[in-house]
């Protein structure tokens, strides 16, 4: 498991260095008190004008063949109702007046109706100088943390690396196995559970992420009310198992 992961869940923080960034506003329901309280995560409100000032950095692309930023009034408007932007930056500072903020990785996050629930959007990975979806599994590990949330809710595709990175983040299940409006590949949504937060453990049965039929086997499991998890097998890798009752 890499450093930053480690430190995204909840590993060693770097002393009185800041290492993480929320942008979010008394009211956009993150725990403000919370994440104030740590040392390593500075907690900037962009509708102070100074904090304002310095969330340029955090302007994620747009999804389409070039990496066109998200526009500025868009990430304003995300972090300031109802939702907050966090940031792992690619080394710890001491301050963002001192030394301009640069984040290695960053995501968009807006509550669901289900208090403790959030849906990350616009994960976002800058010149990782390593694995991408390494850093990317732990900038979703920094969002379950810094959110105090109870699950965090994405999209990702089904040849992805990430999905099998995130099961060491926390116990991912699979809510929907094809997700429309996400390109021509078949995109799974899931969702990442804090720890000992979604009840119930896998069963030994279990079919590997890649096998011919996959997705259609969970759309019809999931569509008869069942649940589904992954899971690491030794022997067969990331896999998709049901959740005994």
């Amino acid at each position: 498991m890499s450093a930053i992961i480690e430190d995204a869940t909840g590993g060693a923080a770097n002393g009185d260095l800041y290492r993480f960034v929320v942008i979010a506003s008394p009211e956009s329901g993150a725990p403000a008190a919370t994440i104030g309280a740590r040392g390593d995560t500075l907690l900037l409100d962009p509708m102070r004008a100074p904090d304002a000032d310095l969330i340029g950095p955090f302007q994620p692309p747009i999804d389409g063949p070039e990496e066109i930023a998200i526009p500025r009034w868009a990430v304003y408007d995300c972090a300031e109702m109802p939702g907050a932007i966090i940031g792992v930056l690619r080394e710890p500072i001491e301050s963002p007046c001192d030394q301009p903020l640069d984040p290695v990785g960053l995501v968009l996050a807006t509550p669901h109706a289900e208090p403790g629930d959030w849906h990350l959007y616009g994960l976002t990975v800058r010149r990782p100088g390593g694995p991408v979806d390494e850093v990317r599994a732990s900038v979703v590990g920094a969002a379950l943390m810094l959110l105090g949330a109870r699950r965090v809710t994405l999209t990702v595709p089904w040849t992805s690396p990430l999905l099998g990175l995130l099961t060491r983040v926390g116990r991912v299940e699979v809510l929907a196995a094809r997700t429309l409006l996400h390109g021509p590949g078949a995109v799974a949504t899931v969702a990442v559970w804090g720890t000992d937060q979604c009840n119930g453990e896998p069963a030994e049965a279990a079919v590997p992420v890649g096998e011919a039929g996959l997705v259609e086997q969970a759309e019809a499991m999931l569509e008869r009310g069942r649940r589904l998890v992954l899971v690491v097998r030794s022997d067969r890798g990331l896999c998709v198992a049901e959740v005994r009752a």
